[in-house]
């Protein structure tokens, strides 16, 4: 699957598609990132690394007003879904631009983001190295994403729940990409994860398991 033609067919959707997927667990992630970003009193510099329609970096923005945010991604209609719904704020930009090759200077931002992404990296080594690299010393990663539900019982009745309210209501391409898209987020290595963070030199790693599981939140420091 081409996910870069995938994201752009399914921009004006993909809210909708990510809050299905996510049984409405992306709230509760947004909420996640807006809480571990937080920083105290100070102008700080926020990073959204695959920031696709815009949703965690449009929340930080609008909760830290002292803030300057960035979103990045690689797909130009994402960023266009982004930027609809981001008038207003004066503190947050959108760029295009690919986390493997972050156009940004070294120790640029506090902290860096990135949400719902780590099935689509081409290299998640390469993403962490990059987002070590552009981290200002004592800065934050923030990565959050959903996980393969560990009960097998919860795991057969969240693919009935995407068969069933999802899937049938794609056309067939779009159908056939989803179930893709699907199959690769429940790929999703949290330990493999966790030791590429280490050995890129990161340190105070910590995890939270969000809804039983079904979700993560790890916050490590540069």
């Amino acid at each position: 699957m081409d996910l870069n033609k995938f994201f752009s067919r399914i921009a004006p959707k993909y809210d909708k598609l990510i809050e299905m997927l996510s049984i409405g667990l992306d709230k509760e992630i947004i909420k996640e990132a807006v809480k571990e970003t937080e920083m105290g009193k100070g102008r700080k510099s926020i990073l959204d690394v695959a920031t696709g329609t815009g949703r965690i970096a449009y929340a930080i923005a609008k909760s830290h007003s002292n803030y300057k945010v960035v979103g990045i991604d690689i797909n130009n209609d994402m960023l266009s879904e982004a930027i609809k719904k981001s008038k207003g704020l004066a503190n947050l930009s959108y760029m295009l631009g690919n986390v493997e090759l972050l156009d940004f200077g070294n120790n640029s931002f506090d902290a860096v983001v990135s949400a719902f992404s780590l099935s689509v990296f081409d290299n998640l080594d390469n993403a962490i190295s990059e987002m070590h690299r552009v981290l200002k010393p004592g800065g934050k990663l923030i990565l959050l994403d959903m996980l393969k539900p560990k009960d097998s019982v919860l795991r057969k009745l969240m693919q009935l729940y995407y068969s069933v309210n999802i899937i049938p209501a794609l056309d067939a391409k779009l159908k056939h990409d989803v179930e893709i898209y699907i199959k690769r987020g429940f790929n999703i290595d949290k330990e493999y994860i966790i030791r590429l963070i280490h050995q890129h030199g990161f340190k105070e790693i910590k995890v939270k398991d969000l809804s039983g599981g079904l979700a993560f939140v790890i916050v490590a420091k540069k």
